[in-house]
Protein backbone atom coordinates (compact mmCIF):
# COMPACT_ATOMS: atom_id res chain seq x y z
CA UNK A 1 0.00 0.00 0.00
CA UNK A 2 1.17 3.38 -1.23
CA UNK A 3 2.38 5.47 1.93
CA UNK A 4 0.88 9.00 0.04
CA UNK A 5 -1.05 9.88 2.78
CA UNK A 6 -0.80 8.99 6.90
CA UNK A 7 -2.57 5.55 7.16
CA UNK A 8 -6.48 6.04 9.08
CA UNK A 9 -6.94 4.31 11.96
CA UNK A 10 -10.29 3.74 13.93
CA UNK A 11 -10.27 2.46 17.33
CA UNK A 12 -13.56 1.17 19.16
CA UNK A 13 -12.88 0.64 22.81
CA UNK A 14 -14.95 -1.98 24.95
CA UNK A 15 -15.73 -2.62 28.59
CA UNK A 16 -14.26 -0.29 31.48
CA UNK A 17 -12.36 3.21 32.21
CA UNK A 18 -9.42 1.29 32.42
CA UNK A 19 -9.61 -0.09 29.18
CA UNK A 20 -10.45 3.51 27.67
CA UNK A 21 -7.46 4.90 29.55
CA UNK A 22 -5.44 1.95 27.43
CA UNK A 23 -7.34 3.01 24.20
CA UNK A 24 -6.61 6.20 24.86
CA UNK A 25 -3.03 5.75 25.19
CA UNK A 26 -2.79 3.57 21.83
CA UNK A 27 -4.37 6.23 19.95
CA UNK A 28 -1.88 8.98 21.23
CA UNK A 29 1.41 6.42 20.26
CA UNK A 30 -0.05 6.03 16.43
CA UNK A 31 -1.52 9.64 15.88
CA UNK A 32 1.91 10.32 17.47
CA UNK A 33 3.52 8.35 14.43
CA UNK A 34 2.15 9.83 12.07
CA UNK A 35 -1.25 7.87 11.39
CA UNK A 36 -4.56 9.67 11.31
CA UNK A 37 -7.98 9.17 13.28
CA UNK A 38 -10.74 8.32 11.15
CA UNK A 39 -13.55 8.55 13.47
CA UNK A 40 -15.79 6.21 11.16
CA UNK A 41 -14.47 2.47 10.87
CA UNK A 42 -15.36 1.98 6.94
CA UNK A 43 -13.33 5.03 6.35
CA UNK A 44 -10.35 3.70 7.93
CA UNK A 45 -7.47 1.67 6.68
CA UNK A 46 -7.15 -0.17 10.03
CA UNK A 47 -9.36 -0.95 12.55
CA UNK A 48 -8.82 -1.66 16.10
CA UNK A 49 -11.34 -3.21 18.72
CA UNK A 50 -10.13 -3.17 22.01
CA UNK A 51 -12.04 -6.06 23.99
CA UNK A 52 -13.54 -6.93 27.01
CA UNK A 53 -13.46 -10.43 28.34
CA UNK A 54 -14.51 -9.96 32.09
CA UNK A 55 -17.64 -11.75 31.90
CA UNK A 56 -19.72 -13.60 29.31
CA UNK A 57 -21.90 -11.06 28.12
CA UNK A 58 -18.51 -8.82 27.32
CA UNK A 59 -17.12 -11.26 25.51
CA UNK A 60 -20.20 -11.94 23.27
CA UNK A 61 -20.32 -7.64 23.13
CA UNK A 62 -17.05 -7.82 21.65
CA UNK A 63 -17.60 -10.89 19.30
CA UNK A 64 -21.01 -9.24 17.57
CA UNK A 65 -18.18 -5.79 17.38
CA UNK A 66 -15.67 -7.98 16.25
CA UNK A 67 -17.69 -9.54 13.55
CA UNK A 68 -19.37 -5.95 12.50
CA UNK A 69 -15.64 -4.38 11.65
CA UNK A 70 -15.30 -7.74 9.73
CA UNK A 71 -18.57 -7.13 7.93
CA UNK A 72 -16.89 -3.62 6.61
CA UNK A 73 -14.17 -5.41 4.46
CA UNK A 74 -14.11 -5.16 1.00
CA UNK A 75 -12.78 -7.24 -1.82
CA UNK A 76 -9.14 -5.80 -1.32
CA UNK A 77 -9.63 -6.44 2.59
CA UNK A 78 -9.99 -3.29 3.86
CA UNK A 79 -10.30 -2.28 6.36
CA UNK A 80 -7.57 -4.20 7.97
CA UNK A 81 -9.21 -5.49 11.51
CA UNK A 82 -7.43 -6.40 14.74
CA UNK A 83 -8.09 -7.02 18.11
CA UNK A 84 -6.57 -6.25 21.14
CA UNK A 85 -6.50 -6.17 24.57
CA UNK A 86 -8.08 -8.60 27.44
CA UNK A 87 -9.74 -11.29 25.06
CA UNK A 88 -7.03 -11.75 23.19
CA UNK A 89 -5.07 -11.75 26.71
CA UNK A 90 -7.37 -14.35 28.21
CA UNK A 91 -8.25 -16.78 25.00
CA UNK A 92 -6.68 -15.55 21.91
CA UNK A 93 -7.23 -19.04 20.56
CA UNK A 94 -10.76 -18.56 20.91
CA UNK A 95 -10.89 -15.65 18.21
CA UNK A 96 -8.34 -17.24 16.36
CA UNK A 97 -11.30 -20.31 16.24
CA UNK A 98 -13.83 -17.93 15.49
CA UNK A 99 -12.60 -14.95 13.53
CA UNK A 100 -9.75 -16.97 10.92
CA UNK A 101 -10.15 -13.47 8.84
CA UNK A 102 -9.11 -11.40 11.76
CA UNK A 103 -5.64 -9.45 10.52
CA UNK A 104 -4.58 -9.87 14.14
CA UNK A 105 -4.83 -10.60 17.33
CA UNK A 106 -3.11 -8.93 20.10
CA UNK A 107 -2.53 -9.71 23.34
CA UNK A 108 -1.73 -6.84 26.75
CA UNK A 109 1.77 -6.95 25.71
CA UNK A 110 1.10 -5.32 22.58
CA UNK A 111 0.71 -1.69 23.93
CA UNK A 112 4.13 -1.29 24.28
CA UNK A 113 4.74 -1.77 20.29
CA UNK A 114 1.68 -0.91 19.00
CA UNK A 115 2.88 1.24 15.85
CA UNK A 116 5.44 -0.84 14.78
CA UNK A 117 2.23 -3.77 15.04
CA UNK A 118 -0.34 -2.12 13.28
CA UNK A 119 2.78 -1.01 10.30
CA UNK A 120 3.03 -5.03 9.92
CA UNK A 121 -0.55 -5.58 9.67
CA UNK A 122 -1.09 -2.57 7.12
CA UNK A 123 1.45 -3.84 5.06
CA UNK A 124 -0.38 -7.13 4.60
CA UNK A 125 0.96 -9.55 7.59
CA UNK A 126 -1.47 -11.52 9.57
CA UNK A 127 -0.14 -11.37 13.34
CA UNK A 128 -1.11 -13.50 16.21
CA UNK A 129 0.95 -12.02 19.39
CA UNK A 130 -0.96 -13.47 22.24
CA UNK A 131 -0.93 -15.57 25.57
CA UNK A 132 2.07 -14.61 26.88
CA UNK A 133 1.65 -13.81 30.93
CA UNK A 134 1.70 -10.42 32.15
CA UNK A 135 3.38 -11.50 35.26
CA UNK A 136 6.31 -12.13 33.03
CA UNK A 137 6.46 -8.41 32.01
CA UNK A 138 5.26 -7.05 35.23
CA UNK A 139 8.79 -5.09 36.12
CA UNK A 140 8.89 -3.58 33.01
CA UNK A 141 5.02 -1.88 33.48
CA UNK A 142 3.96 0.28 30.51
CA UNK A 143 2.13 2.35 32.49
CA UNK A 144 4.74 3.53 34.81
CA UNK A 145 5.69 6.82 32.62
CA UNK A 146 3.29 9.23 31.96
CA UNK A 147 1.98 8.34 27.80
CA UNK A 148 0.58 10.57 25.45
CA UNK A 149 -3.17 9.84 25.26
CA UNK A 150 -6.08 11.25 22.87
CA UNK A 151 -8.60 11.80 25.30
CA UNK A 152 -12.27 9.94 24.37
CA UNK A 153 -14.05 11.59 27.81
CA UNK A 154 -16.07 15.12 27.46
CA UNK A 155 -13.44 17.83 28.00
CA UNK A 156 -14.17 18.16 31.95
CA UNK A 157 -12.53 15.11 33.03
CA UNK A 158 -10.51 12.42 32.15
CA UNK A 159 -9.78 8.91 33.87
CA UNK A 160 -6.03 8.14 35.46
CA UNK A 161 -4.93 4.95 35.85
CA UNK A 162 -2.76 4.73 39.18
CA UNK A 163 -2.06 0.72 39.12
CA UNK A 164 -2.87 -2.37 36.80
CA UNK A 165 -3.47 -5.77 37.74
CA UNK A 166 -4.53 -7.23 40.62
CA UNK A 167 -3.49 -9.50 43.91
CA UNK A 168 -6.95 -10.91 45.51
CA UNK A 169 -7.38 -13.87 43.19
CA UNK A 170 -10.75 -13.89 44.28
CA UNK A 171 -12.44 -17.43 42.95
CA UNK A 172 -15.23 -15.52 40.93
CA UNK A 173 -13.10 -13.23 39.15
CA UNK A 174 -10.91 -13.61 35.74
CA UNK A 175 -8.74 -10.40 36.38
CA UNK A 176 -5.34 -11.51 37.78
CA UNK A 177 -5.65 -14.46 34.89
CA UNK A 178 -5.94 -11.41 32.51
CA UNK A 179 -4.08 -8.40 33.93
CA UNK A 180 -1.41 -9.73 36.32
CA UNK A 181 -0.40 -8.87 40.00
CA UNK A 182 -0.78 -5.70 41.29
CA UNK A 183 1.55 -3.16 39.59
CA UNK A 184 1.12 0.30 41.32
CA UNK A 185 2.72 3.17 39.03
CA UNK A 186 4.82 5.56 40.58
CA UNK A 187 3.51 8.37 42.76
CA UNK A 188 5.81 11.25 40.87
CA UNK A 189 4.63 10.03 37.55
CA UNK A 190 0.78 9.68 38.43
CA UNK A 191 1.08 13.32 39.61
CA UNK A 192 3.29 14.26 36.84
CA UNK A 193 0.44 12.71 34.24
CA UNK A 194 -2.22 14.54 36.38
CA UNK A 195 -0.61 17.93 35.54
CA UNK A 196 -0.58 17.25 31.60
CA UNK A 197 -4.22 16.44 31.86
CA UNK A 198 -5.08 19.42 33.66
CA UNK A 199 -3.39 21.61 31.62
CA UNK A 200 -5.27 20.37 28.93
CA UNK A 201 -8.56 22.22 30.40
CA UNK A 202 -9.78 18.98 32.55
CA UNK A 203 -11.42 19.64 36.08
CA UNK A 204 -12.12 16.58 37.28
CA UNK A 205 -9.72 13.28 37.92
CA UNK A 206 -11.27 9.83 38.07
CA UNK A 207 -8.69 7.48 39.73
CA UNK A 208 -8.99 4.05 38.47
CA UNK A 209 -7.08 0.26 38.82
CA UNK A 210 -8.66 -3.33 39.57
CA UNK A 211 -8.63 -2.12 42.71
CA UNK A 212 -7.42 1.36 44.02
CA UNK A 213 -7.72 0.52 47.66
CA UNK A 214 -4.56 -1.56 47.12
CA UNK A 215 -2.65 1.27 45.71
CA UNK A 216 1.12 0.96 46.89
CA UNK A 217 1.17 -2.15 48.70
CA UNK A 218 3.25 -4.37 46.03
CA UNK A 219 6.03 -1.49 46.32
CA UNK A 220 6.36 -1.56 50.10
CA UNK A 221 6.59 2.34 50.39
CA UNK A 222 4.60 5.29 50.30
CA UNK A 223 0.99 5.65 52.52
CA UNK A 224 -0.70 3.64 49.31
CA UNK A 225 -3.88 5.33 48.17
CA UNK A 226 -4.21 8.03 51.15
CA UNK A 227 -0.65 9.36 50.38
CA UNK A 228 -1.34 9.50 46.69
CA UNK A 229 -4.49 11.52 47.26
CA UNK A 230 -3.27 13.91 49.61
CA UNK A 231 -0.05 14.64 47.08
CA UNK A 232 -2.33 15.12 44.29
CA UNK A 233 -4.36 17.54 46.09
CA UNK A 234 -1.16 19.75 47.51
CA UNK A 235 0.29 19.36 44.00
CA UNK A 236 -2.34 20.27 41.75
CA UNK A 237 -5.02 22.00 41.03
CA UNK A 238 -7.89 19.43 40.45
CA UNK A 239 -11.50 20.59 41.13
CA UNK A 240 -12.04 17.00 42.07
CA UNK A 241 -10.80 13.93 43.22
CA UNK A 242 -12.79 10.57 42.35
CA UNK A 243 -11.71 6.90 43.16
CA UNK A 244 -13.33 4.29 41.08
CA UNK A 245 -12.92 0.44 41.76
CA UNK A 246 -12.27 0.53 45.71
Amino acid sequence: MSRRRPWRISLVSLGCAKNTVDSEAALGSLLGEGHALAVEPADADLVLVNTCAFIEPARQESCEVIAEMLGLKDRRGRPRVAVMGCFPQKDGAELERRFPDLDGILGLDAYANLPELCRRILQGEQLRQYGRRVEATATADPHAAPSPRLLLTPASYAYLKIADGCDNVCAYCAIPQIRGPLRSRPEDAIVHEARDLLAMGVRELILVAQDTTAYGKDRGAGAGLAGLLRRLLGETDAARLRVLYA
